[in-house]
């Protein structure tokens, strides 16, 4: 129970405050002697065993724990004029899902086209947690495209699906950098 009290009397020194003497157990006052009110004696602070160790891993694990939920973006796409703009959520340390909305602008084809598309892809993460390591994503995705060629304007709608592999960085607990490549079949038919 002294052990306790002094463990309990350790914290409240640490964050600054004053203890009063009254809270500290000491002997009893002899019987000429008044006891004081309130002195800025610091207590005496004894050692925890070594048997009950302060723990801190938690603390450390959340700190740094990887990100659980990000938005995500392609700036290497923008290039060949693919826009995306997309969520990631992690669901467990192997497994995260991720929805992506997208705009097409092939600037460099011949004819006058756009797209705009949702597309959904499950990571599985098999070398490290999630969102980090090597992985597997299926992936499949939707769009609807319009066309115009020689004065006459169409539109149609496509879907698509694939399997892709790479490797995800974590960088910083903040930006993840990932590389791959895989299979995708497209289907798209646009009528002008």
């Amino acid at each position: 129970k002294d052990m306790q009290r002094t463990q309990f009397l350790l914290a409240l020194f640490l964050v600054g405050h004053l203890i009063p003497r009254s809270a500290i157990a000491q002997p009893e006052p002899v019987a000429d002697e008044t006891p004081p009110i309130f002195t800025a004696q610091a207590p005496v602070l004894t050692p925890i065993p070594a048997e009950d160790p302060p723990t801190t891993s938690l603390v450390r694990r959340e700190r740094s724990a990887p990100p659980r939920h990000g938005i995500y973006a392609n700036p290497l796409g923008a290039v060949f004029g693919m826009i995306g703009l997309g969520y990631e959520h992690v669901f467990s340390d192997w497994f995260s899902l991720q929805l992506e909305g997208q705009y097409v602008n092939l600037w460099y084809s011949e004819q006058d086209a756009w797209a705009v598309g949702a597309r959904l892809r499950p990571f599985f993460f098999l070398s490290n947690q999630a969102p980090r390591g090597v992985y597997l994503s299926p992936v499949a995705s939707i769009a609807y495209a319009e066309a115009q060629t020689g004065g006459a304007t169409g539109h149609g709608a496509g879907w698509s699906a694939g399997l892709l592999a790479g490797y995800a960085w974590l960088i910083g607990n903040h930006f993840t950098i990932r590389a791959g490549g895989g299979v995708q079949y497209l289907s798209l038919a646009v009528n002008v």
